[in-house]
């Protein structure tokens, strides 16, 4: 049997009548606007609990939305599965918008290799 084809503009259109917004308004992303789709360096606390994984940038009170967790940042088992720890990594950010658990977050955050880790819940006085 077939599977029924619908238009990505139809989708699109939906998603849109649903929700409000589209979920990656691109335009101006790639030329490295305000919202991008280039990886950047970014440094600040990376933070999961209970529906939450963000990442705060230093200098900032922005919380961003972490879509993924890098392997170097996955919990041993065994090892408490919340907490924060100062990061420095390369990501792509979102155009700003509603993301995450609820739209509680301005932008999301894709990470893609971090540079370094370190335990602790405070940026240092000199960040990247």
């Amino acid at each position: 049997m077939p599977r029924p084809f619908i238009p990505a503009a139809m989708l699109g259109a939906l998603f849109l009548a649903f929700t409000g917004s589209l979920p990656h308004p691109f335009s101006g992303a790639l030329t490295g606007a305000a919202g991008t789709l280039l990886p950047q360096r970014y440094a600040g606390l990376y933070t999961t609990g209970f529906e939450q994984a963000s990442f705060q940038p230093c200098g900032t009170q922005d919380q961003w939305w972490v879509t993924r967790t890098p392997p170097e940042l996955r919990r041993p088992p065994g090892a408490p599965p919340f907490g924060t720890v100062y990061v420095e990594w390369t990501a792509r950010r979102s155009p700003a918008g509603r993301y995450g658990h609820m739209g509680r977050y301005s932008r999301e955050l894709t990470p893609l290799t971090v540079r370094l880790l370190r335990p602790g819940a405070q940026c240092p006085k000199r960040a990247l």
